[in-house]
């Protein structure tokens, strides 16, 4: 016994197999190489009847786990004898599935299965499941995955690849006939396109594993789509070089690609990569038709990717493209790909108009399928940065209105990434209208959606927001959380929206007394801002560069950096910056007045400076006075409280006030 406890070397299957063979050769150890695992394991097959071995071979031939209403079904086409497989070959080398889709056995070979099976269960090579009959017959698994192994290896790989075919080709009969076993996960294609895989039958697998992503991806399971499709590419580099070969290659990465974008972010290398070797086949063959949706998929990452130029230039195409075409669809999506382009790069009022018109023309039951192919829906896409746009602009309120009404909508959808794009998104405006708490509640339901459905760049924007709004609510360690997010965001390629989350995290740092990694932060945001062109949130970052100045020696730089901020917000029509801006030169007015009155030496003081602080004031008031809605937001409730202590007077005639926009967003 100790001999056989040292040679298994602690694994349990080999303990158990050498214990069964001490036993059955009445405690004679077994000496190699017949005591390796395998050899053991041939050794137990090799001691069952030939009806035994042949079931066993179909059995593994299926998968580790099978059922008897399939095997039924192969048995009723080849005896079951074993000479390295069930049943002989026909004179071809390949056997012809006899009978239709449903044939059965007759009495005597059911009882000879049966018995086949039972002694299979007897000597340990098979269970039957704990639920013992199922509905559509019984369930029987290899009791070790190596076990199997060596049952599917006993056939001869020539008799193993005619097998696969024959099974794959009933399976597609019964797929297609009435009379067919009920059990519909039989008939997966998926299933049908393992066994054509293993036959060698490359067109037949390629098609069913093209057919398997599709019913994947319809069902908002994106890593499984993303494994079918990747194992056509792989079965694909095995057919001849040639135009034909060509076409179905970029048919398969037009597929993959938004999938992609669902797994991985839109800016992960792999998605670039999948979209420029379907560029490149694209324009080889001259396939204009699928121009729009590979135009699509470029944009989408250079705009994740931070070239918001070359979106731009991308998102102009697919509009003028959309036009010609006269097709709601690919204006839907177009208008999608300008007004999140021109939103990142400043420009809110166009935001506001393509957006609004987006998801104006978003019709549920003409669009809703698209989020399976689309990588998100483009109806929530619009209704978000909506939203957005609505809160720069100067309208919380409806902002808020319409987030929830996006958020409704990617609920409705059964689409894990447009679900998680909506509760981020919704959860940003949250953060921005001060209410940490609402935004963490939404966050908590991303990240356990991103753990089940998603990863990536997903997953790392739901813990930097819900870092933020920790760091928010005053809890330090939520600065940690955003930290570590925006480094899996950028990790995974994505550099779209990163000057926002830098100046956030700034923001955040400098609240809770690190100033130095404030520092860092904030430059790290202005480098973006010059290298990718994403203006949005500059009018945030130059206040927040301010806020690091000391105002005894700093009150200059302070004022011109204002002054800076609130000429670009102005020009933005970023009426929530302007705001936070003029809130910030009264606070920077008072914070004079009084250190000139304790310590006027050490100020860089002048009249000028009075005067133009004064007119600070008055503005505020009228930046305020233009607000009709939001009154009880955090933003809007410090300008009041500002005014209610006597910090801004009545502006005089003289004073400099915002430039007049419309109301109406």
């Amino acid at each position: 016994m100790e001999q056989i406890v040292e040679r298994a070397g602690g694994l349990p299957l080999y303990l158990e197999e050498l214990t069964h063979a001490w036993l059955q050769r009445q405690g004679v150890i077994v000496a190699p190489p017949e005591a390796t695992l395998p050899g053991l394991l041939g050794a137990r097959l090799d001691s069952l009847t030939a009806p035994a071995l042949a079931a066993a071979q179909l059995g593994a031939l299926l998968a580790c786990d099978f059922r008897t209403e399939l095997l039924q079904a192969l048995a009723a086409q080849w005896p079951l004898t074993a000479d390295g497989a069930a049943g002989a070959a026909s004179p071809g080398g390949v056997d012809e599935l006899g009978g239709g889709p449903a044939a059965t056995l007759d009495d005597a070979a059911q009882v000879a299965l049966e018995g086949a099976l039972d002694e299979l269960c007897d000597k340990g090579i098979v269970h039957r499941s704990a639920a013992g009959q199922a509905a559509h017959g019984a369930r029987y698994g290899f009791r070790h995955a190596l076990m199997q192994d060596v049952a599917y290896q006993s056939m001869a790989p020539e008799r193993r690849r005619a097998r696969h075919a024959q099974v794959a080709d009933l399976l597609v009969r019964w797929s297609e006939s009435h009379d067919r076993p009920p059990s519909t996960d039989l008939f997966t294609p998926e299933l049908i396109a393992h066994h054509y895989d293993c036959a060698g039958h490359t067109e037949l697998a390629m098609q069913h594993w093209e057919r398997a992503a599709g019913d994947a991806a319809s069902k908002g399971a994106v890593k499984e789509a993303v494994d079918h499709l990747s194992r056509a590419l792989v079965l694909l580099e095995s057919l001849p070089q040639e135009a034909s070969r060509d076409e179905r290659e970029l048919r398969i990465l037009l597929a993959l690609g938004p999938l992609l974008r669902s797994a991985h972010g839109h800016g992960a290398p792999l998605v670039e990569d999948t979209y420029a070797r379907a560029y490149d086949l694209c324009v080889r063959h001259g396939k204009h038709a699928q121009m729009f949706p590979l135009l699509v998929g470029l944009w989408q990452c250079n705009m994740a990717g931070g070239d918001l130029d070359e979106a731009a230039t991308l998102g102009a195409r697919l509009l003028i493209l959309a036009e010609g075409a006269r097709d709601s669809t690919m204006r839907l999506i177009a208008m999608h790909a300008v007004g999140t382009t021109r939103f990142l790069q400043g420009d809110v009022g166009a935001a506001i108009e393509h957006t609004r018109a987006g998801w104006q023309l978003y019709d549920r039951s003409a669009h809703g399928e698209l989020a399976f192919t689309h990588g998100h829906d483009p109806g929530v896409g619009h209704g978000m940065y909506l939203a957005w746009s609505l809160w720069q602009a100067g309208y919380p309120e409806q902002a808020l209105v319409q987030a929830r009404a996006a958020l409704t909508l990617a609920r409705s959808l059964g689409h894990p990434m447009s679900l998680a794009f909506a509760l981020c998104h919704t959860a940003i405006l949250h953060n921005l209208r001060g209410e940490h708490a609402e935004a963490e509640a939404l966050l908590l339901e991303s990240r356990a959606l991103a753990e089940d459905d998603l990863r990536g760049s997903w997953a790392a924007l739901a813990q930097l927001q819900r870092g933020w709004a920790l760091a928010g609510s005053g809890d330090p360690a939520g600065v940690t959380l955003m930290e570590e997010g925006i480094a899996a965001w950028r990790q995974s390629g994505a550099r779209a929206g990163t000057t926002f989350y830098y100046v956030a995290l700034g923001q955040a740092q400098l609240h809770h007394g690190d100033r130095a990694a404030a520092e860092d932060s904030l430059a790290m945001a202005a480098a973006l801002v010059a290298q990718n062109g994403e203006h949005f949130y500059e009018p945030e970052l130059l206040r927040s560069q301010a806020m690091l100045m000391d105002i005894t020696t700093g009150a200059l730089e302070i004022t011109a950096l204002h002054q800076r901020a609130l000429a670009l917000a102005e020009a933005q029509s970023a009426r929530a910056w302007q705001l936070r801006l003029w809130c910030d030169r009264v606070e920077l007015a008072h914070a004079l007045e009084l250190a000139h009155d304790l310590e006027p030496g050490n100020v860089e003081f002048s009249t000028a400076q009075i005067s133009a602080l004064e007119e600070a004031r008055a503005g505020l008031q009228a930046c305020l006075d233009w607000f009709t809605e939001g009154h009880d937001t955090a933003d809007l409730r410090h300008a009041s409280a500002l005014l209610e202590l006597g910090l801004a007077p009545e502006p005089p005639a003289t004073s400099v006030t915002p430039a007049t926009q419309e109301r109406a967003p």
